[in-house]
This record gives structure tokens, sequence and C-alpha cells, in this order.
């Protein structure tokens, strides 16, 4: 079995995960321990649930890591436009760091449909 780092989908959202970091990294100081960590655990909570559920090796259960994945993927977003009206971002990293956002949830959509249907034909 390939690893989950193998995943295209995997891989878009760590390069999330990392953009996320660098640009959180400019957040004023008092939003260390709330909108900046906010922001951090739900980019990281994308690829850690893509990763634990092809870890299982079992497709329902992947399935299920996947629409986590995409629930904090949703929850990246919101909180990249909030730090964009806040002012914490400015419009060039916002478009950034929000594009590769974007590109990682029609890969997760796509790819989660596509173990929907391996779990459908499964169960014919």
């Amino acid at each position: 079995m390939a690893s989950f780092r193998s995943l295209l989908v995997w891989q878009k959202a760590h390069e999330l995960t990392l953009a996320v970091y660098r640009v959180g990294a400019g957040f004023p100081a008092q939003e260390r321990f709330a909108l900046t960590d906010q922001l951090r655990r739900a980019a990281a909570s994308v690829p850690a649930n893509t990763a634990d559920g092809y870890g299982t090796g079992l497709d329902r259960v992947f399935l299920h890591h996947l629409a986590r994945a995409q629930g904090s993927l949703a929850e990246t977003r919101y909180f990249l436009l909030l730090a964009q009206d806040l002012n914490y971002l400015g419009p060039q990293d916002y478009e950034g760091v929000a594009g590769v956002a974007a590109e990682a949830s029609k890969l997760l959509t796509a790819f989660r449909a596509k173990v929907r249907e391996r779990c459908s034909d499964q169960h014919e």
C-alpha cells in the first residue's frame, strides 16, 4: 500500500497548511492563542484527517475522515476570510492562500466522490 503522501489531495492540503503557518506568523501577537491558533489547527486538520483515514485501509472509514477534512477546510477558508476582513492579511497574501484552499477544496471534493463511488461498488 502506498503512503498517504502519494495522494495529490494530501499534498495540496499540506501545502495549504504550510501557507497558513507562513501567513499566520504575521498576525498580531494578541491573536496568537485565538485566530492564529484556530486557523492553524483547522488547516492542519485537513491533511491529518486525510492521512488518518487513509491509514485505516477501509474505504468507509476513509470517507468519514475525508468528510471531517472537508469541514476543516471550510473552517480554514472562513478563518482566512476573517483574517482578511480584520486586516491581518493583505490582499496578495489572502489571494495566494485562498487560491491554495480553493484548489484543495476541488481536489478533496473530487476525491471524496471517488471514494464514495468505491464504497457503493463494494456493496453491490
